[in-house]
């Protein structure tokens, strides 16, 4: 006869628990990592791209190349970064040869972070090229330190805009502070070099200034110089991208005995930015799209971002473990409902400019295949909740 609902329900249910994909969390840091990056080969012409989303993927492959070598995909990697060199409409053939890049709208979005990837190869390779260093230090000396747009007390800024603002070259965007600064404070620490190092604190302490807000100590995505007023929200991503970029600007000048006063004033940024992001966190793990609305949904990059940052906060001694690794562990654990057994990452925010409203920052869309702009994030996450970990077990 015609099973009844009872008999359909139970062959669905035994359905499913046969075809789900096994959890994440079931695979180790290193199998996570593999299985990230694999995904994304299997998408290169989709995520491979000189642009901040690919300045991230190609960051975190490198990083998680150092710590897992079976995770090992730079050969694969190094074949684009070999291509920009010798295409001639690519930055990074024109950036080698000293060929005049024009200004876009940010600093980092298009060019300026992307040659992180050349400083990795530089730095780790036994047969490293010149030409990689080259284009890093141009890229610095000729672009970022060179930006045509600040504010006046000298913050990198944008023409960039968003509906209902005045201004010309006046909006600051949270944003930049890793886009526009983490190349040149790698520099500053490779190159010993103490007025890159201060360049990059100045900044650091000039975006907190503006974004920051201080009733709760979550910082707003943009700032509009000219008419003086901050955006509405306080966008998960762009306090990521904070937390990130305080974390370079703090190894940029902690090797500088003459920036210390620059140092405890970013140490004191980023310990008040953590400890406000922790009361934030929701009982999940992960943080909200916009920090301080739980009606918005939970967001994949900006907890990655979060993970990275106070891991490694509290490895070189600059967060308190005792309060923040329970947070990162929490962070952990709902980041780990993000992976799917083979790879795919979901609940990252597609790429935003400043918005006017909750309702349209929770309307952006969060599909695998919105994920480039972030996904590298999820990268330093396992890299970095890794290197915690086991610190932690050799105490």
């Amino acid at each position: 006869g015609i099973p009844n609902m009872a008999t359909i329900s139970a062959i669905v249910i035994a359905l499913l628990l046969v075809l789900a994909p096994t959890p994440a969390r079931a695979q180790s840091p290193e199998d996570l990592a593999s299985a990230v990056i694999k995904q994304i080969l299997n998408r290169s012409a989709y995520f491979l791209h000189w642009d901040y989303g690919g300045a991230l993927i190609f960051d975190g492959a490198w990083q998680i190349a150092q710590l897992f070598p079976s995770a090992d995909y730079t050969p694969v990697l190094n074949t684009y970064l070999d291509g920009w060199k010798t295409n001639q409409s690519a930055y990074g053939y024109k950036l080698l040869n000293d060929i005049a890049v024009p200004f876009e709208s940010a600093p980092g979005d298009g060019i300026g972070l992307f040659p992180i990837a050349y400083l990795n190869r530089y730095h780790s390779s036994t047969n490293a090229s010149e030409e990689d260093l080259v284009i890093a230090v141009r890229t610095t000396n000729k672009y970022i330190l060179q930006w045509p747009r600040h504010l006046p007390d000298g913050t990198i800024s944008r023409n960039s805009s968003w509906p209902g603002q005045h201004g010309d070259n006046t909006f600051l965007w949270g944003d930049d502070q890793y886009m526009g600064l983490t190349l040149t404070a790698r520099l500053a620490a490779f190159l010993n070099h103490t007025d890159l190092a201060r360049f990059v604190a100045n900044q650091a302490v000039l975006f907190n200034g503006h974004l920051r807000d201080s009733s709760d100590g979550v910082y707003h995505h943009g700032y509009n110089d000219e008419d003086h007023v901050q955006s509405c929200c306080k966008w998960g991503r762009a306090n990521g991208w904070s937390m990130i970029s305080h974390i370079e600007v703090l190894q940029a000048v902690a090797g500088f005995p003459e920036l210390q006063t620059e140092a405890a004033q970013v140490h004191a940024l980023f310990t008040a930015h953590a400890k406000a992001l922790i009361a934030y966190q929701s009982d999940d793990g992960r943080w909200h799209q916009l920090i301080n609305d739980t009606s918005t949904f939970l967001e994949t990059s900006c907890t990655a971002m979060f993970i990275s940052s106070m891991a490694r906060g509290v490895l070189h001694g600059w967060l308190d473990a005792g309060t923040t690794v329970p947070a990162i562990e929490k962070a952990w654990t709902g980041l780990l409902k993000t992976i799917s057994a083979d790879g795919e990452v979901s609940g990252i925010c597609a790429g935003t400019g400043i918005l006017t409203s909750p309702a349209e920052y929770n309307a952006r869309p969060t599909d695998y295949m919105h994920s480039q702009i972030a996904i590298g994030a999820v990268l330093y996450a396992i890299h970095d909740y890794h290197q915690l970990t086991v610190a932690r077990a050799a105490l």
